[in-house]
């Protein structure tokens, strides 16, 4: 669902960016999907940390606790089955609204060029996705902030409003 998740994903995005020009030698930006579609994924990750790459290190536990929350076992390797998941499950209407709070097309494109974006939605999808929009503030309002005291929901407006400008 579009939540505060895409805002948290916006800002992390530009502190990782910012880390990477700043300290190139000691910080590198990896994304999952580069992981487990490319076999270079891993070895370029593990040549940065100088250790040995071994081929044992991508039999690891799959765990996604939005599926099973509480696995215990699960199967081992990677898999890229969950890449772009968000396309399956999602509204076109929810994510036009989604990539608004994760900074724009400009933004997401820069981060993942190749992801398809739909260029136009009718007016029913986004007001479906602008519904969708709306309930995820009031919770991400109800959670974070007391909507009783004027600072915090000046607050809560000025993280708002930035997405109708």
């Amino acid at each position: 669902m579009v939540d505060s998740n895409n805002l948290a994903w916006r800002k992390g995005v530009e502190i990782a960016q910012n880390l990477e020009k700043k300290y190139p030698e000691r910080f590198k930006i990896v994304k999952y999907e580069n992981l487990v579609s490319e076999q270079q994924g891993f070895s370029e990750v593990f040549s940065f940390l100088g250790v040995n790459y071994s081929d044992t290190f991508k039999d690891i536990p799959i765990v996604n606790t939005s599926d099973h929350p509480y696995a215990e076992g699960s199967k081992k390797g990677v898999t890229d089955s969950r890449t772009y998941y968000f396309s399956k499950v999602l509204t076109k209407g929810e994510i036009y609204f989604a990539l608004l709070l994760a900074g724009g097309k400009k933004m997401v494109h820069q981060v993942y060029p190749n992801i398809k974006i739909t260029e136009s939605i009718s007016l029913k999808d986004k007001l479906t996705g602008f519904g969708t929009l709306l309930r995820m503030v009031g919770l991400f309002a109800k959670k974070h902030f007391n909507l009783f005291s004027p600072y915090h929901w000046n607050r809560l407006v000025t993280r708002v409003s930035h997405l109708f400008k």
